[in-house]
């Protein structure tokens, strides 16, 4: 135990076996003050009071504020969010989206094509008409000229198919239609087997006897 001088408060050291229940007289080391030295009693532990709020009889607890409007609107449409998404909703996305692709395929098989070459053998297989229209070609510098002919009156139709599309296409069948007289005339020019190279420019020609006097308007189209 610890021992203090209550005249000059030197602090001293004192085996607690040496201290007798009744106490004893000390004197101090520092300032010869007597007095008599008491032991300790240990501080027994006091438990903490627990504090238990009870309520008071007669009061009244708030209750709680009722869910609003908007806020009832909200706790709905988390709800709806979290259902699982039914099958026939979920199929009707994947049919539109399938259609959206054959529309696209069908629509624009011109630049599928020109992208993808080999499409052009798939069109075919399924029956969808890739004709020459389809491939990048077209028919410019179309004319008609009244040529001289004994058996009556004759014209020589001209012009030039163009391969616009950077590959070799297969040359095609041309037909006509020759109008401005008394009826029209239909017609068709074929031309030499074999391909038109990327850019090239294809010269077409053939005499039509016979025809209607005045007769010399054209309109020239590949054939399917």
């Amino acid at each position: 135990m610890i021992l203090t001088c209550p005249a000059c408060g030197a602090k001293f050291n004192l085996d607690d076996a040496l201290m007798p229940a009744a106490g004893r007289k000390v004197r101090c080391g520092k300032c010869a003050h007597v007095w008599l030295a008491m032991p300790v009693s240990p501080v027994e532990a006091v438990p903490e009071a627990v504090v238990v709020e009870r309520p008071i009889p007669g009061t009244l607890r708030p209750e709680p504020a009722p869910e609003t409007t908007e806020r009832k609107v909200v706790k709905a449409r988390l709800q709806e969010d979290r259902q699982p998404v039914h099958f026939g909703q979920a199929l009707m996305t994947l049919l539109t989206f399938i259609a959206a692709i054959v529309a696209i395929l069908y629509f624009l098989r011109e630049q599928v094509i020109m992208v993808f070459p080999p499409a052009e053998t798939l069109y075919e297989r399924v029956g969808v008409p890739v004709g020459p229209v389809w491939k990048g070609l077209s028919i410019i510098n179309v004319s008609a000229n009244a040529v001289p002919d004994a058996r009556g009156a004759s014209v020589t139709i001209s012009g030039e198919v163009v391969n616009h599309s950077g590959r070799s296409v297969q040359r095609p069948r041309l037909l006509g239609t020759l109008s401005g007289g008394e009826a029209p005339v239909a017609f068709s020019i074929p031309m030499q087997p074999g391909m038109i190279a990327p850019g090239a420019h294809e010269v077409f020609s053939r005499t039509l006897a016979g025809v209607p006097e005045k007769a010399n308007k054209v309109d020239m189209r590949f054939a399917p």
